[in-house]
């Protein structure tokens, strides 16, 4: 159906973003802390428990 085909975009999406900010900030917690802040405020409807 074509909402599936829209999510499956949104999703694609998503993970381009996921992948785009955890590529440029892969050094250290403090930075990967804030790599996360930032898919949260970007990507809320995607949850995630980042701890170390």
């Amino acid at each position: 159906s074509q909402t599936q085909d829209s999510d499956e975009g949104k999703l694609n999406d998503d993970l381009d973003i996921l992948y785009a900010v955890l590529d440029v900030k892969p050094f250290g917690k403090s930075s990967t802390e804030s790599a996360w802040k930032e898919i949260h405020e970007k990507l809320p409807h995607i949850k995630t428990d980042w701890s170390f």
